[in-house]
């Protein structure tokens, strides 16, 4: 918090009448933390002592500040193997589709035609045939194979939150914005990403996907740098989009 001009050194006494000192540990005028010492009973600060410790406020206040960023920085770490781990297991996971010499030969057939290309594919049909898994199939056979395949499930992220889960957020770009965040495009750069359920999205984000589409580019949410992608869209719906066009509803 911003450093209040009362927030000074000061002596006093706490609740059980033993004399304590408090003294603000401040970087930069920011308040990172307050050290309190408190004496034994019978004994009392005296202006001496504050002085001496508040000599010595300076270094305190920077390791502390260190530790905090340390402590930050080892999070920040352990999401990004968190995350990365995460990618592996999913680019591990061969997309294995049940019928592939058989029944769906002419469906492969389509896949190994498409998958060489680095068209967007749009997938049709209805919930539960396996789109996610011929997306996962075209992604495999295609040169992005070793890049990331992510997934979106359109329809399960609440309508406020599209924008920065799709493009990403700069730091303070809204309440509880605490720190800058890629979204799912910027970590699909060098892959696929596969954007399940997508007659679900709102009409201000169609708009903007619109642009991912023709330009392959995005902003994230509360910034102005124009941020470049190597990317290949794949979507997927149950829906009509043909009517939905019709209706006004999708772009």
């Amino acid at each position: 918090q911003t450093l209040h001009p009362d927030l000074l050194p000061a002596l006093g006494h706490d609740e059980n009448h033993r004399s304590e000192m408090l003294i603000p540990l401040i970087l930069e005028d920011i308040k990172i933390g307050l050290m309190a010492l408190f004496a034994p009973k019978g004994f009392d600060f005296e202006q001496e002592h504050l002085d001496l410790i508040t000599s010595v406020a300076d270094p305190f206040a920077m390791a502390l500040s260190n530790a905090i960023a340390y402590q930050h920085m080892i999070q920040r770490q352990n999401l990004l193997l968190d995350d990365n781990e995460f990618l592996q297991k999913e680019l591990s996971r061969p997309a294995k589709v049940i019928g592939e010499h058989s029944g769906l030969r002419e469906v492969m057939d389509m896949i190994n035609n498409v998958a060489p290309m680095n068209n967007t594919v749009m997938i049709n049909g209805e919930t539960g045939v396996g789109k996610e898994i011929i997306a996962g199939a075209i992604h495999q056979r295609s040169k992005r194979r070793n890049g990331p395949f992510i997934k979106v499930n359109c329809g399960a992220i609440p309508e406020h939150l599209v924008d920065s889960e799709l493009f990403g957020h700069e730091k303070g770009a809204f309440t509880g914005a605490a720190a800058m965040k890629r979204g799912r495009f910027e970590r699909a750069d060098g892959g696929t990403i596969f954007l399940a359920e997508v007659g679900e999205l709102s009409p201000s984000a169609q708009v903007r996907l619109l642009r991912v589409l023709a330009n392959r580019e995005i902003e994230r949410v509360g910034g102005t740098q124009v941020i470049a992608l190597n990317i290949r869209v794949i979507a997927a719906t149950h829906r009509d989009l043909k009517e939905m066009v019709k209706a006004g509803k999708f772009r």
